[in-house]
């Protein structure tokens, strides 16, 4: 889960026990020596950690000279805390002793012998030393291949560091070569290991995004097919209703199917005897090869499903007006090599995709460190309130400008935002745009041939009830602080109520859970009766609670008992609802926030409501001003629905939020404070909150006067809301 500093005191009590049952110079102490030594080197604490692992290299060597493999391992750990520290020649004497006794002991044909070859060739590719590393990323390579066949993740992974070496050898072509490889490989390794969005959580490396940065320079359409091809499969697999193979290869499926289930109940039946002969061996001898040369098949008919779902950029492109783009970026930063490809690409409704090589900050446009860490940088200060946002205009720099010629005319722009953009505002970077989010351009394109929401219910849930806390929630308004966390970790929203309340008045025909009644018990009687179907739109105004370590762990904070709190998790949602939902909306901290899963962007609330059947999710990046969230949610649905002054008609989802953010920025000091009297008591939607004045926030000292007049222009009040999906 991350969390090495507890997993660090758990293995030094285990360490204690050991030492003191066991003794210490017994083997399982030296292990557990080197297991706080890993969490200690995640730690960044590599001097302690370097003396943790040469004790465990101590005790191996007492007990077995050089003749156990576990004196390899010791080898193995040191290089690796040595590489940490940036010491590659001195970690190169030790991931050589590590083959070279793996390689006596184990021979050429292990798995461990492999990852010491792959470890060398890593070590001299960092040191610049590519030749060298040649022959050992191809041992590997070859090992990985006849041990594990050629659908495997470490093969995929071996063909990548081939490729990636032969990069820095300058051999562009041979390295397309060998990523084609990887590809395959990678296909049937993600099918074969899991099912649906669970693929997006395995650790593995796409070489697809590779490919597309090889082939940008000279095929810009093969190259975008594929990037799009490794953008958002994992929630195209869990959302698949019908396969996409044609009827010879249905009839290979089955027959490999029919084959398998004949071939098992023979293989069963020669294991079920008493005595076997030598005959009876060799059979099943055969009758296993014969079961896995048909489970290959499946796997490759399945990869072959899986890849169909991405649509050609024909179908995209139709769906796309001749003010709008889709907005890829594909960063790789590979350690063999020292590899850095950082592109953008912008796909137009006509024309060939566009793609920008995009430059860092060193000398002549070379990536570093600093570029590196920009990203984080960003996402970091833009929930704050500091006004030093010179880092936001260097991404824009970055990120933006460069693209400009290929934005010429475009109004609308659809981000596929993954990898190191996953979790940036793009509107904070630019505000000439109205900005939207999408898993891929394919799933873009099939929305197009979606039919129509019928449902018309609004439901709204929120302002829930907390263990500890009073309903009697008046407070004054020149109240200094109000007094709102009472013994619990989760403060009361009055923004919240206010919010429910409004939109309330909105939507006509809606059901109304607050207080007591906002509870997962509810929401999961509704599910398990259907009736969730029922309602276009869904409204979630609560405290959320992201999980970026645990996929689908995110949740919403709603009420539990009187001695608790509860929480509907998104893997409750992915499992279990059904929608048939226009749009749902969660306003409340963090909801966009999530585990990486590369191509699939940020896992949580998003891939389980559109999974369940949403069009569209607007969510929030960070945590988010109670008072600043109400006044942009009303802002926003009578945006959507048509109904503020000045509307004829109803805008669209992403316009509709985008007028909203503008609208809140530039609200003054004096309306703020008009709407806020009747709508919040303003605290955050996060865990521990602390009330704060019931007021617009106050400007910094060194404030602008222009800035002082527009308490909300912060991108931090604004900036946290996307809509993902539909933006129509």
């Amino acid at each position: 889960q991350g969390n090495h500093r507890d997993a660090q005191q758990l293995s030094q009590k285990s360490l204690e026990i050991y030492r003191k049952v066991m003794g210490e110079e017994h083997l399982l102490t030296a292990r557990s020596y080197s297991n706080v030594a890993y969490h200690l080197n995640a730690r960044g604490k590599t001097t302690e950690a370097d003396q943790y692992f040469r004790k465990a290299l101590d005790i191996c060597s007492k007990n077995q000279s050089e003749k156990f493999p576990q004196i390899a391992d010791c080898y193995n750990g040191i290089a690796f805390n040595l590489s940490t520290e940036g010491k590659t020649v001195e970690a190169q004497e030790y991931f050589q002793r590590a083959l070279d006794i793996r390689r006596t002991l184990l021979g050429e044909d292990h798995s461990d012998t492999a990852t010491s070859y792959n470890n060398l060739a890593l070590n001299l590719s960092f040191q610049g030393h590519a030749a060298e590393a040649e022959s050992l990323h191809r041992k590997a390579l070859a090992i990985s291949r006849k041990l594990l066949g050629e659908g495997h993740p470490h093969t995929s992974h071996c063909y990548i560091n081939v490729a990636a070496n032969l990069i820095s050898l300058r051999q562009r072509s041979a390295a397309v070569d060998t990523l084609r490889s990887a590809v395959l490989s990678y296909e049937i390794s993600r099918v074969k290991l899991a099912q649906g969005i669970e693929r997006s959580i395995l650790p593995q490396f796409n070489p697809r995004l590779l490919l597309a940065a090889l082939r940008a320079r000279t095929e810009p359409t093969a190259a975008w097919g594929d990037l799009e091809a490794a953008m958002a499969r994992g929630l195209f697999d869990q959302q698949a209703t019908m396969t996409r193979l044609n009827q010879t290869e249905l009839q290979s499926q089955q027959q490999a199917r029919n084959r398998i289930a004949a071939v098992q109940l023979r293989i069963v039946n020669n294991l079920s005897r008493s005595s076997r002969s030598r005959m009876a061996a060799q059979e099943v001898e055969q009758l296993l090869h014969e079961r896995h040369t048909q489970e290959e098949i499946l796997l490759q008919l399945g990869a072959l499903d899986s890849v169909r779902a991405v649509e050609p950029s024909s179908r995209i492109q139709s769906v796309l007006s001749a003010d709008a783009a889709i907005l890829y970026w594909v960063d790789i930063s590979f350690p063999v090599g020292n590899l850095q490809e950082h592109w953008a690409c912008v796909l137009r409704n006509e024309g060939e995709p566009k793609w920008v090589q995009l430059p860092g900050t060193g000398e002549k446009g070379a990536w570093g460190e600093t570029d590196q860490k920009m990203p984080g940088q960003v996402r970091s200060i833009l929930p704050t309130s500091s006004p030093a946002i010179t880092i936001v205009q260097k991404m824009h720099d970055q990120r933006i400008a460069p693209l400009l010629r290929h934005l010429k005319g475009a109004k609308t722009l659809h981000i596929v935002g993954t990898e190191m953009m996953a979790g940036i505002p793009i509107e904070a970077l630019t505000p000439d745009f109205t900005v939207h989010y999408v898993p891929s351009g394919s799933y873009l394109a099939r929305l197009a041939h979606r039919p129509i929401i019928s449902a018309q219910l609004f439901l709204g849930v929120g302002d829930p009830t907390y263990p500890n806390l009073s309903d009697a929630r008046e407070l004054t308004e020149d109240s200094q602080l109000a007094k709102l966390n009472r013994g619990g970790d989760w403060a009361e929203l009055p923004g919240t109520a206010a919010e429910i309340a409004s939109l309330q008045t909105l939507f006509p025909q809606n059901t109304i859970l607050t207080r007591k009644d906002a509870n997962p018990k509810k929401l999961a009687e509704l599910a398990s009766s259907g009736k969730l179907k029922d309602f276009r739109y869904l409204h979630f105004a609560t405290h959320g609670e992201a999980n970026s370590v645990m996929a689908f762990q995110s949740s919403l904070i709603l009420h539990g008992d009187d001695k608790s709190v509860a929480r509907l998790t998104a893997r409750e949602i992915l499992d279990t609802w059904k929608l048939n939902a226009e749009l749902v909306t969660l306003s409340a901290c963090e909801t966009a926030i999530g585990k990486d899963g590369g191509g699939d962007g940020l896992l949580g609330f998003a891939q389980a409501f559109l999974t369940a059947g949403a069009r569209s999710v607007c969510l929030s990046l960070w945590k988010v001003d109670d008072g600043a969230t109400a006044l942009l949610m009303d802002r926003f649905y009578r945006n959507l629905l048509g109904k503020r002054d000045g509307l004829t008609k109803p805008m669209s989802k992403a316009d509709a939020l985008h007028e909203a953010k503008q609208w809140l920025r530039n609200l003054t000091t004096e309306e703020a404070t008009t709407r806020l009297a009747t709508l919040t008591k303003g605290v955050s939607r996060g865990a521990g909150a602390k009330a704060i004045e019931l007021a617009p926030p106050k400007p910094a000292a060194d404030a602008k006067p222009e800035a002082a007049k527009k308490p909300f222009d912060h991108p931090r009040y604004w900036a946290a809301f996307i809509l993902i999906g539909d933006p129509n």
